[in-house]
């Protein structure tokens, strides 16, 4: 700790040395230097300086996820003192998060006003919806506007999910697992049952391919577009007939139910409540 000596923090910020009315507080680092320890003190904990199994398990990660204002502050600090320490750099991406700003596209500032409380949002159209407006707009762009209409949007399509999956359990009367296996059968398939399938496979094939390249943005309309565009307005219209027969009904439910469960797989990661519950009551 001796590499601190000489540093103090006053009601203004660290300071090197004493300056005049400064509380000092010998112990406690300042911000840019606490950032090289961050890497050491994770080492620490997993065994280091030993080559311990939990060390070569766990150092380096995967990514770190971060803002474009620390870059050299942390992100390089870190990475130096992984190479110094551990003779390895402690991830292999760095995803840089956008900046927040205001609808009218201020910086979002306690001194300024025009920080919010999400804490309010989440209250008025809940944790999914604050969720899912924010990494909507998170693509390749380094600034997204946050606002209570987008917010609004969000919220609609969380109704939608819970109106149409309401819609679709409310009609899988008689329905039985087994007829899961009526979707390997191609000749037992409208051309509707195969299209929304279809549709589905690319919708996960864009998602994962999203995600793999952090890519949020495009991961969240390619899901967007196929639950609300393709599922909804399409797929169910065109089958409330086929499921109001008992004697067609099987395999327009076996779709739903594929549909459904895939669908709240790949959306979980952005609305983890409102997918969870679905796919529960899907379950039962």
């Amino acid at each position: 700790m001796s590499i601190f000596a000489g540093w103090r923090t006053s009601a203004t910020g660290a300071s090197r040395g004493n300056s005049g009315g400064d509380t000092e507080f010998p112990c406690i680092t300042p911000t840019p230097a606490s950032r090289s320890l961050r890497s050491r003190r994770k080492n620490a904990t997993l065994g280091w300086p030993e080559k311990t199994d939990d060390l070569n398990r766990f150092y380096p990660t995967d990514v770190l996820v971060t803002a474009r204002d620390i870059i050299y502050l942390w992100v390089a600090r870190m990475i130096m003192d992984g190479l110094d320490q551990a003779h390895d750099i402690p991830f292999r991406d760095v995803y840089v998060y956008a900046t927040v700003l205001t609808d009218d596209g201020k910086r979002m500032s306690k001194s300024l006003g025009t920080g919010v409380d999400p804490l309010e949002y989440i209250d008025r159209f809940g944790a999914d919806a604050m969720r899912f407006s924010l990494l909507v707009q998170t693509g390749y762009n380094q600034e997204i506007r946050f606002g209570e209409k987008r917010i609004e949007e969000a919220r609609n399509f969380c109704n939608k999910i819970w109106n149409a999956s309401r819609f679709a359990l409310m009609n899988l009367d008689g329905y039985s697992p087994e007829s899961s296996t009526l979707l390997e059968d191609a000749s037992k398939l409208l051309v509707e049952d195969r299209w929304i399938l279809s549709r589905l496979a690319s919708c996960a094939n864009s998602v994962q391919s999203a995600l793999e390249t952090y890519n949020m943005m495009d991961a969240c309309k390619a899901l967007h577009e196929f639950f609300w565009s393709e599922f909804c307005d399409w797929y169910i219209e065109a089958s409330k007939d086929r499921l109001r027969n008992p004697d067609l009904r099987e395999v327009p439910q076996a779709v739903i139910v594929r549909c459904l469960d895939q669908f709240c797989r790949l959306m979980h990661p952005f609305m983890p409540h409102i997918t969870e519950e679905v796919w529960q009551d899907g379950r039962t």
